[in-house]
C-alpha cells in the first residue's frame, strides 16, 4: 500500500477525523460527486496559545487516493493528478508513444523551469512528441530524467 492510502477513520469528542497525507483531518460533512467521495473540512495547521489554528479545506477520495484542496474543484484536480502520476509511472512508453510536457516530468520528476529550459536550449516548440523522436534528443543531450525515461521504454530506438 502506497503512503498515500494510509487513511484512518477516528472519532474523539465527537468528532470525526482522517489522517490525510500525514495531515489530521477533520470531517465535517461528507459527500460524493461521480463516484469520487468528497469530505468538507479542516485541517490542524498549528497550536497557538492553547488553541488550534484550522484551515478550512476539501479532501477528495477515490481508489486509495486522496487530496487536499481549498476548493472542491482543486481538491478532485489533484487527486486526478496523484491518480495520472501513479499510472504514468509504471506504465511502459511505446515507440509512438505521445509524450507530453507533463507526461514527462510526471515520469521522471523533472521541473517545469528546467524542462522548458531544456526545450528551448534544444530549439524544441511543440507540446508533445512521439517517444521514439524524444529518446533520441534525449540521449543526444544527455537530458535530465533520461535514466528513468529509459526504464520505462518499451522499444529500441534507432540511431
Amino acid at each position: 500500500m502506497s503512503e498515500n492510502a494510509k487513511l484512518n477513520i477516528r472519532q474523539t469528542q465527537g468528532l470525526e477525523y482522517k489522517s490525510v497525507d500525514n495531515t489530521l483531518f477533520v470531517i465535517n460533512k461528507e459527500g460524493s460527486s461521480k463516484g469520487i467521495k468528497i469530505y468538507t473540512g479542516y485541517v490542524i495547521q498549528s497550536i497557538h496559545k492553547d488553541k488550534a489554528v484550522i484551515k478550512d479545506c476539501y479532501v477528495a477520495e477515490k481508489d486509495n487516493f486522496y487530496a487536499h484542496g481549498e476548493t472542491v474543484k482543486k481538491a478532485i484536480g489533484d487527486l486526478n493528478f496523484k491518480i495520472v502520476s501513479e499510472k504514468l509511472k509504471n506504465e511502459p512508453i511505446e515507440a509512438d508513444t505521445i509524450i507530453t510536457v507533463n507526461h514527462y516530468r510526471l515520469v521522471t520528476g523533472a521541473c517545469e523551469l528546467g524542462t522548458k529550459a531544456w526545450m528551448e536550449q534544444n530549439n524544441i516548440q511543440v507540446d508533445s512528441i512521439r517517444a521514439d523522436e524524444l529518446l533520441l534528443l534525449l540521449r543526444k543531450t544527455h537530458a535530465y530524467g533520461l535514466e528513468r525515461f529509459e526504464r520505462l521504454v518499451n522499444f529500441e530506438a534507432e540511431g
